[in-house]
C-alpha cells in the first residue's frame, strides 16, 4: 500500500504543491486572525477602568469560532482534493476513458463545488 501511495504521489507531484499552498494559506490566515483579534481588543477594551466589556468577550468568542471553522474548511478542501487524486487514479487508470490531464485541478474543482457541503 505504501508503494502505491508513493508511486501515485511521484506521478502527480501537484499534490505536494497543493499541500504547501494549503499550509501557506493557513499561516497567512492565522496571521490575519491574530491581527484582527489585536484590533478588536484595542477597539473594545476600556483603558480607563481596565476591564473587558461583555461585548468584547462575545466578539472574541465569535472570532475564534469563525477562525476554527474556516481553518477546518481549508484543511478539508486540501484533504478532499488529495483524496480525489487518489480516487481518480484508482478508478480511471486503465479504464477506457483514461486519466484526466490534470487530476489535481479536477479534484480541486470538485472539492470546492459539489463536495464542499
Amino acid at each position: 500500500m505504501l508503494q502505491t501511495v508513493t508511486a501515485i504521489s511521484k506521478e502527480y507531484p501537484a499534490t505536494f504543491a497543493l499541500s504547501f499552498l494549503g499550509l501557506f494559506l493557513q499561516i497567512a490566515y492565522s496571521v490575519y486572525f491574530m491581527t484582527v483579534i489585536a484590533g478588536i481588543y484595542d477597539l473594545f477594551y476600556d483603558t480607563t477602568t481596565n476591564t473587558a466589556p461583555a461585548k468584547l468577550t462575545v466578539v472574541i468568542v465569535f472570532c475564534f469560532f469563525s477562525f476554527y471553522w474556516t481553518s477546518q474548511v481549508m484543511a478539508n478542501i486540501v484533504h478532499t482534493t488529495i483524496c480525489g487524486v487518489f480516487a481518480t487514479y484508482y478508478f480511471m487508470k486503465g479504464s477506457p476513458q483514461g486519466m484526466t490531464k490534470s487530476p489535481t485541478i479536477e479534484s480541486l474543482k470538485r472539492s470546492c463545488t459539489t463536495s464542499i457541503g
